[in-house]
Order: structure tokens, then sequence, then C-alpha cells
């Protein structure tokens, strides 16, 4: 008796790897399945053929000659028996067959009392159904006529697969075609043999031009050499570092611009012949936004001067590289008057006014800093001269003696400046240490009359 061997392993591992088998070629049917079911039809002289699938549940007419379309449960169908046999299933009269006399498709529409089937297998070695001939009129079916639908249904199988990976195919590439990201294959010698519209459009170039060129079309010069290596490895069978990760390089447009972007590679062997195949996109957005983030986190919103978080970073790196360091704390005398009288529009202008004119007063290497309410902060590196930050609190003295003219309204702004100071080679002294003694000396300042500096020393930590 011919045979046709199914591996079902465990039940259930089986009915799910079939069900996925199964799924992969349901949709439109093949067109070409016509003249296989009409060959079937006409070897065995049978009026009616078909070629039905199963899931777990149903069983259904995928493509069929002189039936109507029909649904039915699995148990118990001519189908299911032939999934669930190794053998082709010949059924001489379904009337006095105790398995199918009274299934709906024999005792109903259309009348079925000859059947003879044979498993649809996949590829994989899934049955995915049943190839049949059928008749209204008994019959009988020898052991050659089995072997013989069993090639056809092989021919069956074979287009379902072909079909399937073709629609899949046809899908794949729509799907890239219409993809937001870039997608680029390239081949073992660096050459693209694809991109999609979104790949051209990303890097400048008109439909089809990037077909053919080199992959340092993308590649800004100083990588090359790297990407050629590395490219060179891959096609010799080596491995890559940047497979299956996903890794943000620098990119070259057509125009000679280069932008951010992050990409993932693949990599598939086929025979001798390697591939390359990249998806990508223009992160551009995401490293302005991340600036963004980095100078809000450090920085402040009013004024847009260091925050003291950034001021607390840069002395710490200082003192930590024992690098001799002035801090400076400064106050506005009689601000909170300023907000309570004109309102906080006025005093939030106010403050960005002393914000420039103390930018302007500071050193190059210096940093200006707005700590809070109306305290700002100067940091004066690789200086720890007493005399030096003397000079520089009177020549901030001196800038705030001219008037502010803000919101209509004329500011005579007093300041009140403490400063410390940490010489390099002593003892290293912690930053917020350094940063309490210059607002110990600040509270000298104003309690000295304000308008004035005060650098720190150890009699004013002294109650």
């Amino acid at each position: 008796m011919l045979s046709s061997h199914v591996d079902l392993g465990s039940a259930g591992d089986a009915e799910e790897q079939r069900s996925v088998a199964v799924r992969r070629i349901m949709g439109e049917p093949d067109p070409g399945l016509d003249r296989i079911l009409r060959l079937a039809a006409a070897t065995f002289g049978t009026p009616m053929a078909a070629i039905v699938l199963a899931n777990a549940e149903s069983v259904w007419l995928h493509a069929a000659l002189n039936l109507d379309a029909v649904t039915v449960p699995r148990i118990g169908s001519f189908c299911d028996a032939v999934v669930r046999s190794d053998a082709p299933l010949v059924v001489g009269d379904a009337w006095r067959d105790h398995r199918f006399a009274g299934h709906p498709l024999v005792t109903g529409a259309p009348g079925i009392r000859f059947l003879a089937g044979v498993p649809l297998v996949s590829a994989d070695g899934h049955p995915l159904g049943a190839f049949c001939v059928i008749d209204r009129e008994p019959r009988a079916f020898s052991e050659e006529q089995a072997a013989q639908l069993a090639e056809l249904s092989g021919v069956a199988s074979d287009r379902l697969a072909m079909h399937g990976a073709a629609r899949a195919g046809a899908l794949a590439a729509g799907f890239t075609r219409a993809a937001e990201y870039a997608f680029m294959a390239i081949d073992h010698d660096g050459i693209v043999v694809f991109v999609n519209p979104a790949c051209e459009m990303l890097y400048g170039y008109a439909s089809g031009e990037m077909l053919g060129r080199s992959m340092d079309c993308i590649i800004p010069e100083p990588f090359r050499e790297a990407h050629k290596a590395g490219l060179a490895r891959i096609a010799a069978g080596g491995p890559s570092k940047l497979a299956n990760r996903s890794i943000e390089v620098t990119a070259l447009r057509r125009d000679g611009t280069t932008f951010p972007i992050e990409f993932s590679l693949s990599i598939w062997r086929d025979g001798a012949r390697t591939g390359i195949g990249a998806v990508m996109r223009d992160i551009s957005a995401w490293r302005e936004r991340d600036a963004r983030l980095v100078q809000l986190a450090h920085h402040d919103a009013l004024t847009g001067l260091a925050n003291r978080v950034l001021f607390n970073e840069r002395l710490a790196t200082a003192l930590a590289s024992d690098i001799p360091t002035t801090v400076m704390l400064l106050d506005l005398d009689g601000f909170k008057e300023v907000n309570d009288s004109l309102g906080h529009g006025t005093g939030d202008a106010l403050l960005q006014a002393v914000a420039i004119r103390l930018c302007a007063c500071a050193e190059a290497d210096g940093m200006v800093a707005r700590l809070g309410g109306d305290e700002f902060a100067v940091l004066l590196p690789r200086t720890a001269d007493p005399l030096r930050a003397g000079a520089f609190a009177a020549s901030v003295l001196e800038a705030f003696r001219e008037p502010l003219q803000v919101s209509g309204h004329t500011f005579h702004v007093g300041l009140s400046i403490g400063g410390a100071l940490a010489a390099a080679g002593t003892d290293r002294v912690a930053p917020d240490e350094l940063v309490a003694d210059a607002d110990l000396a600040l509270y000298q300042s104003k309690r000295d009359g304000r308008r004035c500096f005060r650098l720190f020393t150890p009699s004013i930590a002294v109650p």
C-alpha cells in the first residue's frame, strides 16, 4: 500500500506547527491550482476535485472544481481522516461506510458517494489538508491510481508553497516600500543591491540612483577604511560585532552633509554568497532633543546661566583635579521689595538684566551661575589669589553703580559679595565646604553694610 509519511511528533506541538504551516498558505488561492484540479478530474474521470485545508476546528475548500465553497467541522470529516493518516483515504461508497454515512456532505449537497484523498504536505513535513477527487456515484480506486493522485498532490503542495512565498515576498516588498525606516541591502563586495524609497529620501538620491553604487556613498570618508575592513571580515565568513544590535553612527548625504543615524545590521549567507542588510533612521531630532534636555538640566530657564547642578559639577571637577579655585556668591540687595511692589514679571526681567551685566564682567574662563532666587555665583578657576579675587569683586561692584533700565523702571542695584579660596597643594576641601565658606563671607558683607565684598577668613567662622 502506498504511504505518505507525516511526522506528527507530540500531538500538541505537531498541531501547532501544522497550524502555522497552514496559515502560511492561506489567502487568495493560486489560479494555477485550477489547472491541477482539472487535470486530476480528467485523469480519474471524476466530476469533482478539491484542495481542502484544515485548522484545529474546521476544514474548508481552498480550491475546487464543480464544488461550492463550504466549511465544516474538522472532527468526522474526510479531510481529518486524511490528515491523521499516513496513507491515502479511499471511500468507495460513503453510504456504506459507517465513518461517513451520516456526514452532511454525504446526506446533503453535493451528495458525495466516492472520495479518494491524499495528504497535502508542506516542505517541512506538516500535513496541510487533503487533495481529493470526488464523485456522486460509488466507484473503485486502485493503488496505482492512488499513487498518481499522490503525485498530483505533491505538485499542488509545491504550488501552494511557491504561491505563499511569492505572496509573502510581495507583502515584504510592499512593506519596505511603504516603511518609514530606510532599508538597504549590499552584496559581499559592498555594492548596493536594494533600497526602499525611504532610504533614497533619507540620503537625498533619486529613485534607482543608489543601486549599483558602493556603500561608500553613505559613509563619511574618515570611516570608510574601517567599514571596508569590517565588510571584508564578514565576506570571509568572520563574525560582525555590529550584527543584531542598534548602533548610532554618522552618515553621509548625497549633498555632502553628515547626520546621525541609528541602524541595525543583519547578515545572511546563501551558499558562498553573503548578503548584508541594514534598517536605518535619522536620529537628528533625538540628538537635538537630548541636547535640549542637557541644556535644561544644567542651565537656569530664566537667565540661561549655568544652574546650581552645573556649577557644583564644575567646582567638584576643579577641586578633584587640585586646581586652584575661587568661588564667589552674590546677592541682590532689596530684591524682595521689587517683587512685592512691581510684581514677579518685573522681578524676573531685572534678574535677566543682572545676569547679562554679570556675564560682561566675568573673565573668559570664569563661570557665572544662578543658584536660585536672587542668588548668583561666580567660579574663577586656576586662581586662588586674594588680590585677584578682590579686583574682580571691585569690577563687579563698579559695574553695578550704573543703574539698570528694566520694564520702564530705573533700578540702582546693590550687590553683596562673599568669596572663598581653595589653593592647590593644600588639604583638599570639599565643594560644599568651599561654598559654605563663601556663604559666610557673603553674610559678613551684608552685616558690614552691603554693596561690598568680603573674603572668607577663619575669623569669620567664629561666632
